[in-house]
């Protein structure tokens, strides 16, 4: 099995059709997609209650998080599509030697929240809601 290093993953925005490292990420969680099923169960089935597939997938969301820079371009990318929401293009960056990248549409569903605490730097976190699906490579 190979194992690749966090180091160098990168969640990027298209901002003017350029494709834009958020800057100071120190954490990128998902995408989380979902499955949709049903509960398959009849009055006659047996103890096992059985679930299908509907065949629609829940995108889910990418959660983000880093060091906050109140005047940082890519946090203005990020309020601009809080005060006028609209589904962008963005991509998920992997550190591999392939540059795996995974392409999604999706818009900021949490708002990037600024959080100062004691003993560490000021730091946010939000989150990105997919429109559809990442495009998982073949």
């Amino acid at each position: 099995m190979t194992v690749w290093a966090s180091k160098g993953t990168a969640l990027q925005l298209s901002i003017s059709s350029v494709y834009t490292t958020i800057a100071h990420l120190d954490s990128i969680d998902g995408p989380n997609a979902e499955v949709q099923s049903f509960d398959a169960t009849a009055l006659d089935s047996g103890v096992g209650m059985p679930f299908k597939p509907t065949g629609f997938v829940n995108g889910g969301a990418i959660n983000a998080g880093g060091f906050f820079d109140p005047v940082g371009t890519t946090l203005q990318a990020l309020t601009d599509l809080v005060t006028a929401p609209a589904v962008a293009l963005w991509r998920l960056v992997f550190s591999d030697t392939a540059g795996t990248q995974w392409p999604f549409s999706g818009f900021i569903q949490n708002v990037p929240k600024p959080v100062a605490a004691v003993g560490d730097g000021l730091k946010f976190d939000f989150s990105v809601k997919l429109d559809g699906m990442v495009a998982y490579p073949t």
